[in-house]
């Protein structure tokens, strides 16, 4: 005869990653007949074991709740509710990839904000040069008249100076 392996309640946390507390939750609401030793203890065989990590995974990574576990337990069929758990599931992964793009368009709307005001900052500093620009322009041209004015003025003078002394030799 084969004897039965038994494992404490702290190997079977260990095995399954479930705490002692989540494993005496489960032993109640699930109903699970756990053999005790004679001082009371807890004793857990494979099926045990199994049964946790099935519960677990239900729980856990396909977000059943307690009482579609149970039904899953007692044999009942819980394809129609497992049916309405995909759909709910796949709206929640729609929705997860929905926040994911409006945070990434969130994300990308903030740098073309922060674009833009770096360059308005940039067009407001060009328009500053093209004022200076023009100043520097329009004082240069004043400059310039006033230089030419300046020598048309020397130059008449100059004709006038030429022209008194020719009109001196010629008598004029």
């Amino acid at each position: 005869m084969e004897e039965i392996k038994e494992f404490t309640q702290k190997e079977v946390s260990e095995l399954t990653e479930l705490s002692s507390d989540l494993l005496r939750l489960y032993e109640k609401e699930f109903n699970l007949d756990i053999k005790r030793t004679k001082g009371n203890h807890r004793r857990y065989t494979e099926e045990d074991i199994n049964k946790f990590v099935t519960i677990k995974k239900m729980i856990q990574d396909q977000n059943l709740s307690y009482k579609q576990v149970r039904s899953y337990l007692n044999g009942e069929d819980i394809r129609p509710a497992l049916q309405d758990h995909k759909v709910v599931s796949n709206l929640e992964k729609m929705m997860e990839e929905q926040k994911e793009m409006i945070q990434d368009l969130s994300t990308k709307l903030e740098q073309s904000i922060t674009l833009q005001v770096a360059m308005a900052a940039q067009v407001a500093e060009l328009k500053e040069d093209k004022l200076k620009l023009e100043r520097i322009v329009e004082n240069r041209n004043q400059d310039l008249i006033n230089t030419i004015i300046e020598e048309k003025r020397k130059d008449r003078e100059e004709r006038q100076e030429k022209k008194s002394f020719f009109q001196r030799l010629l008598g004029n």
